[in-house]
């Protein structure tokens, strides 16, 4: 029968107590809701029921604000990533993004990285290359209405194959009073808060409390900077657990 060590390890002084009680953390303890960050927002502004007969900021607003902090933390860290795969067809040059991408960060075919090319370079390359078909050397990002990815050279019935794409994603808003932000993405949890400092910099700045508005404005831009390092900085594996069999 298998069985957790977990008394071992923590006599060890072994990472796992240290990762546990992060974990627990995260999931305990950093998580916040929409609803409870709509009561962290009026706490940071002093603006509740419980301090003024009339708060200033009614829950609509305030759930606004937290989701243009959302956007705005998302669209300046690209720090949220997901993957899809699809095949290539012959014939078909274009293909339709997913209704969440904001950009790409990594392609493949059959596990051969495809290096991105804007349609500028292209078009200074080669008038005609539309017309090139062949096995796909490069990609490319055409922002429309509905934004595609293309590739170079256009695939043909010989040299289709399995797309890779890994892609920085717009998240969902915040809607439900149960909903997270950020997707819900365990590494970002502690992070939920950030959110609040940025209702409560734009309450501040409204009210024409400037030094407030500093205050919080710096504590979400650090926040912001430190969600776009995690990503590049942290390492390939997270914190084990010793298993006796």
């Amino acid at each position: 029968m298998m069985k957790l060590n977990f008394k071992a390890s923590v006599r060890r002084g072994s990472p796992l107590l240290f990762g546990l009680a992060l974990f627990l953390s995260a999931q305990l303890g950093w998580a916040l809701t929409l609803k409870d960050l709509i009561r962290r927002s009026r706490q940071f502004c002093a603006d509740s029921a419980y301090l003024n007969s009339q708060p200033r900021l009614t829950d609509a607003r305030i759930t606004d604000l937290l989701n243009e902090g959302q956007r705005y933390t998302v669209g300046h860290t690209w720090a949220f990533v997901k993957r899809t795969q699809f095949n290539l067809v012959g014939g078909t040059t274009e293909y339709a993004a997913p209704t969440d991408f904001q950009t790409s960060m990594r392609v493949t075919k059959d596990n051969s990285v495809l290096y991105e090319q804007t349609l500028d370079a292209l078009d200074t390359d080669s008038a005609s290359w539309p017309l090139v078909q062949g096995e796909a050397q490069y990609y490319y990002v055409r922002t429309a209405t509905n934004t595609v990815i293309g590739f170079y050279p256009a695939p043909t019935i010989s040299s289709t194959g399995t797309i890779t794409l890994d892609y920085a994603v717009n998240v969902s808003q915040l809607v439900n009073s149960t909903d997270e932000p950020f997707n819900g993405t365990v590494e970002f949890k502690p992070f939920h808060e950030s959110l609040a400092k940025f209702v409560a910099y734009r309450y501040y700045l409204l009210m024409g409390n400037q030094a407030l508005a500093d205050v919080y404005a710096k504590e979400f831009a650090s926040d912001v900077k430190r969600m776009a390092e995690i990503p590049k900085i942290k390492p390939n594996y997270r914190p084990g657990i010793t298993i006796d069999r």
